[in-house]
């Protein structure tokens, strides 16, 4: 087993992560096409993206053939970015974001709070979800960077969800 954060470098080094994203999306989407038969319409998915992919022109026009069949149901597929993505000080990251949202998905800043996050970028951003760290849950001297950051997602009107929330306890 080789996780995530040794093949996506391996894969982004080499040149193959396009191809790997396009594969991720496909098996990802072509699950929810299923559940969705089956009677589940309402299940969404959710599917990181590299910090590669927004430097590939070919993920706009990937994204739109994917999600042809979902024609409507967009809303129900969340992309997820994590904030390195948006600390690169690049105005052409903000451009594929636009043209992802334009899609009709959902963007997600995944891992929140875990790095060097400017809340200056969370207003000039099109995305739709704020997706906290896991590692804020189980810290009970975060509790109170935890309520402000979710304070702030939902002021500013985005669906905001923490990672790793598996009790009563750690809901309330």
């Amino acid at each position: 087993m080789v996780p995530p954060d040794v093949f996506i470098p391996v894969a982004e080094e080499i040149g193959l992560i396009g191809t790997l994203t396009e594969f991720v999306l496909e098996r990802a989407l072509a699950a929810l096409a299923r559940w969705h038969r089956a009677g589940h319409g309402q299940l969404s998915i959710a599917v990181n993206l590299s910090a590669s992919d927004f430097r590939s022109e070919r993920i706009v026009p990937t994204l739109a053939r994917l999600l042809r069949p979902f024609a409507g149901r967009e809303h129900l597929i969340d992309l997820e970015i994590t904030e390195s993505v948006l600390m690169v000080d690049d105005p052409s990251v903000v451009d594929v974001l636009a043209s992802i949202r334009a899609l009709g998905v959902r963007l997600a800043i995944d891992d929140f709070g875990t790095g060097f996050s400017n809340l200056g970028y969370l207003h000039r951003l099109p995305i739709d979800v704020l997706k906290i760290d896991r590692s804020f849950v189980d810290d009970p001297a975060r509790d109170v960077v935890l309520a402000s950051i979710v304070g702030l997602g939902l002021q500013m009107g985005l669906r905001v969800v923490v990672e790793g929330v598996e009790t009563e306890a750690q809901l309330a």
